[in-house]
């Protein structure tokens, strides 16, 4: 498949200034610390909302489209790894700014 891919979704809504600056300014708990020594990863409940997952969702849906599944049984044959998500979104790179994604 070689057709060429669009740019990021120009429909997409502009990232919530207000919110990311919000967020911007929460720091990482001492829960957050000992989930992540814990379990190895956090889940933070909440971070964004639904139309911001929605914007991302469309700004990343033509290379989500477009990955083709994995080649070998180490990579899953039903499985597709999109990469180079921050690049391709801005909503990504927004979520990259977020003190508690970035801690």
């Amino acid at each position: 498949m070689t057709s060429a891919l669009p740019p990021a979704a120009p429909s997409a809504p502009p990232v919530d200034q207000a919110a990311l600056q919000a967020r911007a300014r929460a720091v990482v708990t001492p829960e957050h610390v000992a989930d992540y020594q814990r379990d190895g990863a956090v889940v933070l409940d909440g971070l964004i909302g639904a139309d911001e997952a929605d914007a991302i969702h469309a700004e990343l849906k033509p290379w989500i489209d477009a990955t083709a599944p994995g080649e070998d049984e180490f990579s899953g044959h039903r499985t597709t790894r999109t990469g180079a998500l921050v690049a391709r979104s801005p909503g990504c790179r927004a979520l990259m700014l977020d003190r508690r994604v970035s801690a």
